[in-house]
């Protein structure tokens, strides 16, 4: 799933690191055009886990660092040298907990045949670190030449037991064909040759039980001169499916959909204060709203929203489809929490020939997470303006401290909070002066929390923060 929450960045001190660069086997092989490179990536399955960030220093380009999201990878190709790695994450009491580092003469060497795969499973009390080495795909090849598409295939599902992955045609009988793969938690396949296909196929079941379908992706294309990996990992979408299947196609992420009782929600929260209500829907208004009269201040859900890449979303007045509040375009991922905020005014002194309202869309990660609880902030308030947001400690005050979200009127931010007691507080941006607070709220776990900045009801001062606490899926 795309998850909007902050990424946990760690820097690496610098140390001696160990070169690479030279051919993994000294061979003598045909023009590679990427002969200077490799491929060094991070996968992180860890169910219970924030974004798990990864700092590098390269001994041939120096420092940069990547963040890997629950179920999600990152491939990049890399000049050849010697890297020394720190991955870990920000622990409940704002300290980095690091899980995984490979320095100085134990670094990782990343040679021009080198695909290097550090993954990361299990949860964070038990987290396993598995550094996989395969060799580069297409290393050695011309540059024109087709080779055979290749899959391998990750079992980080840590609800599962043995699982057989097939990766075949939409037409296979199951019963007759052999999984591509059969795995325990934890496991992962050789990298396999496959057949390029119009109408492939993924499904996943228990292993030995052909006829239980955990997961089927539906028909989608497998094309020459590409290197897949198929990531299977725990499941926090809407619906009641049980896994889900993350494709990384070429170091580039692939949405699959799962057929497998899942579907795709969006909540829209409405803080347009001079409408008593909204409309939601898919393209052109044309009277069949997907979400109809969301009420000022109030949250509506509803699944069978639409995937892709350009998903239009038109938020009207209640009713009125030629008068449009929002319009954006967004990508949508199937089976993934979507979040609609929209707020402002619909008619505004201020702006007589443009209205003011704005809004976001973003896909939420509701799923549980050791190190705190999710929280999402919107500003839809025009008479707040830019608002600086705290979230303080019982005796603790704005002054001493620096503010959990800074946002412009529109403006969206999500971060996780540690649980625990917590004193809301709003000022001015860059001021000392609250103006709305403190408000009280405990955030506990299996828990969300939405806070936001409305307008009145009809528009203009004095603005309202609320809290909105709703249970994990």
């Amino acid at each position: 799933m795309k998850l909007s929450q902050t990424l946990v960045a760690l820097s690496c001190v610098l140390l001696a690191a160990c070169g690479g660069g030279s051919s993994g086997g000294g061979q003598v092989d045909p023009p590679d055009p990427t002969f200077d490179q490799g491929i060094l990536g991070f996968i992180n399955t860890i169910s219970d886990s924030p974004a798990i960030g990864v700092g590098l220093i390269s001994t041939s380009s120096g420092g940069s660092s990547a963040s890997v999201l629950f179920g999600q990878a990152v491939l990049q190709a890399r000049t050849v040298a010697g890297f020394d790695v720190r991955a870990g994450y920000t622990g409940t009491d704002g300290e980095t907990v690091t899980i995984f580092e490979r320095l100085d003469d134990n670094n990782i060497k990343l040679f021009r045949d080198d695909e290097t795969i550090v993954w990361f499973s299990g949860n964070l009390a038990n987290p396993v670190i598995t550094v996989i080495e395969n060799q580069e795909y297409g290393y050695g090849l011309e540059e024109d030449a087709v080779a055979q598409p290749e899959v391998q295939v990750f079992h980080g599902a840590l609800s599962q037991g043995d699982l057989d992955i097939y990766l075949t045609e939409t037409s296979a009988d199951l019963a007759a064909t052999a999984p591509t793969a059969t795995l325990a938690h934890g496991e992962f396949s050789t990298v396999l040759q496959t057949s390029s296909s119009e109408s492939a196929r993924v499904v996943v079941t228990p292993a030995g039980d052909a006829a239980t379908l955990l997961f089927d992706s539906g028909a989608f294309t497998v094309a020459d001169n590409t290197r897949m990996q198929l990531i299977v990992s725990d499941y926090f979408g809407p619906g009641n499916a049980e896994i889900t299947v993350r494709t990384v196609i070429n170091r580039t992420q692939v949405a699959l959909s799962n057929q497998i009782d899942t579907s795709t929600e969006l909540l829209t929260t409405n803080l347009v204060a001079d409408v008593s209500s909204v409309d939601v829907h898919v393209g052109e208004p044309a009277g069949n709203p997907l979400v109809a009269g969301v009420a000022f201040g109030a949250t509506a859900q509803t699944d069978g929203l639409s995937t892709g890449s350009e998903v239009n979303l038109v938020v009207t007045a209640d009713g009125v489809d030629t008068d449009e509040t929002l319009n954006v375009t967004v990508g949508i991922e199937p089976g993934t929490y979507n979040f609609l905020f929209v707020g402002g005014l619909q008619t505004d002194a201020d702006q007589a020939e443009a209205r003011n309202t704005s809004g976001v869309v973003t896909a939420a990660d509701l799923r549980p997470i050791s190190t705190g609880v999710l929280v999402q902030v919107f500003n839809g308030s025009v008479a707040a303006g830019a608002s600086d947001v705290y979230l303080l400690s019982a005796g603790e005050t704005v002054s001493d401290n620096t503010a959990t979200f800074s946002l412009a009127t529109g403006g969206y931010n999500t971060n996780l909070v540690p649980v625990g007691d917590y004193e809301l507080s709003v000022t001015d941006n860059g001021s000392s002066t609250v103006e709305t607070g403190p408000v009280v709220q405990t955030f506990s776990a299996g828990n969300y929390y939405i806070i936001t900045l409305a307008d009145a009801p009809g528009g203009g001062g004095p603005y309202v923060a609320n809290i909105v606490e709703q249970p994990l899926p």
